[in-house]
């Protein structure tokens, strides 16, 4: 194995690093769990993660509107856009004229 800058690393040093995080990882597992103060940090970092969810749903949210102002502004743009004889079938008023009828004049 490989580490960083091309050094090697034997498999007695692995083990030795592979243990260490072991026992880092379950020291730190078990004051969580088995200590007064642990169960305190994890009801401060469940209310921590319960204020992240909330707030990644309220910019969920915020996403969603931003989509919908987005397509209700492009519909209206294409309104204005569109030319407004394109496939009108109704007659005008004025003449009795289709609008495709006026335009081939």
């Amino acid at each position: 194995m490989k580490v960083k800058g091309g050094a090697r690393v034997d498999e007695r040093t692995q083990v030795c690093m592979t243990t260490v995080l072991g026992a880092a990882v379950g020291g730190v597992l078990g004051c969580l769990y088995l200590t007064k103060r642990g169960q305190q940090v994890r009801l401060q970092l469940e209310s921590f993660f319960d204020n992240v969810i909330d707030e990644i749903h309220q910019i969920e949210q915020t996403v969603d509107k931003a989509r919908v102002a987005v397509d209700e502004g492009r519909r209206a743009i294409d309104d204005v856009l569109r030319p407004t004889g394109a496939g009108v079938s109704w007659k005008s008023r004025d003449s009795g004229e289709t609008p495709q009828a006026r335009q081939a004049r």
